[in-house]
Parts: structure tokens; sequence; C-alpha cells
């Protein structure tokens, strides 16, 4: 795709801009559902993409609007949560968004959302988003569906010994499998960590335990892994730490920002 045919597509409003009637955009969502969805239709091109399918709705007596990727929802999960949404009495209305995941919205996978960006990227990542009249923030739904194989016996493997379970396309499967099989064969439990890396990976598995699965990905560093003491990074031993104290390095954060020349002289 050219860069002309990418601008055409990605939306030309950013927050903080004006949109078409000369109205403010800020980061977050502002409750009002016509100024809100003005700002999404225009970041999303909704009305050139084919690919983002909107639905204007009423929900409790309050005018709603949803926003999803065209193939990448659960057709029956969104039938369901659409008869749901449109069957809310106005009196079963909480007055937040947090208020109607807590007590309305019976699906596992649900959040909310107010700043723009983050609301955004979650429609084009393939989740349900759902805009409320007076609700400064979002619901955010994640029934998508993944193409998947079972995890039955694979048909090239049928001669070889071992487990006859087989891995499919999605982590969630994989982790579950080996897992199932350690605890069930050896009798212990095991910690997964997923990440971009072996060493991150490492780190992620000895995150909370027993019998836990994480993830490590470089948007999650600054959270999970910067505020760790620098004596949990992997080959880090004790004479190295005390040598790091004293120059001031006490978490990994502080050694991942640290001058390698200052480093180098101690």
């Amino acid at each position: 795709m050219s860069s002309s045919k990418e601008n055409q597509y990605s939306g030309q409003l950013s927050a903080g801009t004006r949109g078409q009637g000369g109205q403010a955009f800020g980061a977050t969502i502002s409750g009002r559902l016509e100024q809100d969805g003005d700002w999404l239709d225009q970041k999303l091109a909704a009305d050139r993409n084919f690919d983002v399918v909107t639905r204007t709705i009423e929900v409790g007596g309050r005018e709603a609007a949803l926003y999803f990727i065209d193939g990448f929802c659960k057709d029956d999960m969104l039938q369901k949560l659409l008869q749901y949404f449109m069957d809310m009495k106005a009196e079963d209305m909480p007055g937040d968004a947090a208020q109607l995941l807590k007590k309305n919205i019976p699906y596992i996978e649900v959040d909310q959302e107010k700043e723009w960006e983050k609301i955004t990227s979650s429609v084009l990542s393939g989740i349900f988003v759902l805009l409320i009249d007076g609700y400064r923030e979002a619901v955010l739904i994640d029934a998508r569906s993944y193409p998947s194989r079972s995890v039955e016996e694979p048909e090239k493997d049928k001669v070889l010994r071992g487990s006859k379970d087989g891995f499919v396309e999605t982590v969630v499967f994989n982790t579950a499998l080996i897992r199932r099989r350690i605890r069930e064969e050896l009798g212990f439990t095991v910690n997964i960590g997923i990440a971009p890396n072996k060493l991150l990976a490492k780190m992620a598995s000895d995150f909370e335990k027993p019998d836990k699965c994480h993830t490590l990905y470089f948007h999650e560093l600054s959270s999970k892994f910067w505020p760790l003491p620098v004596r949990d990074l992997f080959f880090v031993g004790g004479a190295a730490q005390k040598r790091l104290t004293a120059i001031g390095i006490h978490t990994i954060g502080q050694l991942a920002a640290c001058d390698p020349k200052l480093l180098k002289l101690h």
C-alpha cells in the first residue's frame, strides 16, 4: 500500500485538534457521544474504511455507538451482547462505565478506558468498543476470535511416542498444554515466561509463583521490569550487587539508564 493510500485510511485527526465543526478535542473522552463519535469517526476514517463497522444503538435509554473491525470479533458473541445492551432499561443503567462493567456486562474480558490513543489502538486491535452518552470512559470488550487448530494428535506424529497433544497457533493453548502435562506426569507446577527474547522470558518466569504464566513485552518493561531490585537481574550476583549499590544503582531501571562509561570505571 502506498503512503498516500495509508494516509487516506489512517484518519487525519489527533488529540488536541479541532473537528470539522470547530469543536476542540482533548486527549480523553468528553462524555458527549456526538462529539466523541465525531472524533472516532474521523480518526478511523469510518466513512471510507470498509473494515471499521459502526452501529448506533440505545442502551438503557442512552444513545450509544459501537465500533469494531469486521471479521475480528465473534459474530455470535456480538449478537448476544448487542441484544443484551438493547434490552437494558433506563433504571438498570449505572452512573459510570466502572459500575456498568461490574454489575451489568455478563462477559469476562472487559475493561474501561478514557484515553483516545488507547481506545483507537483497541479498535484497530480487534476489540469491541462501546461509547455511551454521559460516560467519560469507553467500554472495551475483547470478543476477538483467533484461527486455530484443535489440540488433537498431529497427523504426522502418529508413529512417535510421548504426548499426543499438538501445539497450535495460540500461546494461551500452548502454555496451558505445557503446564498441564508437567503437572499431571511429573507432579509439580511450573511458571512460564513469555517475552521477545530468552532473558526477558526467564525474568518473567520468576514473577509471582506458583503455576503462573507471565508476559514481559517491551512496552511492559517500565511497569514490570525497571522497578525490580538489580539483584533480580539474571547473572547479577552478590558481588556485582554491592558494586552497583555503591554507585547508587538499586533497581534494574537505574542500571538500564546508567552511562556505560560509569559502569566500566567500577
